[in-house]
């Protein structure tokens, strides 16, 4: 799908479609940002920026998570909510752990993102 198409679901409310764009581009913000800074961990906060930086973006990706089924967007929803650095975020991706269902790649992801980023 293109992203103008994404772009246009989210747009019309479907924000978790964020995390199909966030999987498709981040390696390349991230690059672009690490050579635009030279510092890591500034170039992952500004990739956390461009996705989450609307309050209501940020709502509704949390709200989104227990809704997603496929394990990659689960898993680019979890490396999204794991920047964000806000408690209901990271309280959605512990209750991700104990849901039904989840993936061990899923699940892994998961206890890394905490470790990284705890508050």
């Amino acid at each position: 799908m293109e992203d103008a198409k994404v772009m246009e679901q989210v747009r019309d409310g479907c924000v978790e479609r964020l995390a199909l764009l966030f999987e498709r581009h981040q390696v390349h913000l991230y690059n672009f940002f690490l050579r635009l800074t030279g510092q890591r961990g500034v170039s992952e906060d500004l990739v956390q920026e461009v996705f989450g930086r609307q309050p209501k973006v940020r709502q509704r990706l949390v709200s989104a998570l227990p809704r997603q089924t496929s394990p990659r967007v689960q898993m680019a929803l979890v490396d999204l909510l794991g920047g964000l650095r806000e408690q209901r975020a990271l309280d959605a991706l512990r209750a991700l752990l104990g849901a039904p269902g989840t993936t061990p790649e899923v699940a892994h992801r998961v206890h890394a993102c905490l470790a990284a980023r705890p508050l």
